[in-house]
């Protein structure tokens, strides 16, 4: 993952882990095969305890109707949901069996307008029980954010 220095948003970088981190992601690429990620074109940049980026090659598809040039607000809460998952995929214990969002609040701050790539950026802020409660961001060209959200997952764990 990107340094305190070199990240586009410092915070994520230095934020201190609040929950017992479990097994990292160990191949990013399973994440980029699933249908999922193939269908709107992202992939996984990076992961590590309870964090993950991803990028989103923009295409023609991708952007609102109306003649705008604007990344359409479906696709961009279509990533968010799946960044903060990628950051809780990657702090889950070994017996968790799946996960799912509960709730997914998206604030469009400005209109996302970039030449050819979305990078997401999505932390797990605090774990406690079956919740986890993330936050999300996306990056326009320019290094700001032009979208985030905070969101709640549940995760599933093997009974015993």
């Amino acid at each position: 993952m990107s340094g305190p220095d070199d990240s586009p948003c410092p915070q994520l970088a230095s934020a201190p882990q609040r929950f017992e981190p479990g097994p990292l992601l160990a191949d990013a690429s399973a994440w980029d095969q699933t249908p999922f990620f193939k269908w709107m074109g992202m992939r996984v940049l990076d992961a590590e305890a309870g964090r993950g980026r991803l990028v989103l090659d923009v295409q023609d598809h991708h952007r609102g109707g109306g003649g705008t040039v604007a990344v359409n607000g479906g696709v961009l809460a279509y990533m968010l949901d799946a960044v903060v998952g990628l950051a809780v995929h990657t702090s889950n214990h070994p017996d968790t069996v799946g996960q799912v969002t509960l709730s997914l609040n998206v604030e469009y701050l400005a209109p996302m307008m970039v030449a050819r790539q979305i990078i997401g950026e999505g932390e797990v802020v605090r774990r406690g029980g079956s919740l986890a409660f993330v936050d999300g961001r996306l990056y326009a060209d320019d290094g700001s954010v032009a979208c985030r959200a905070h969101a709640v997952l549940r995760v599933f764990r093997r009974r015993a």
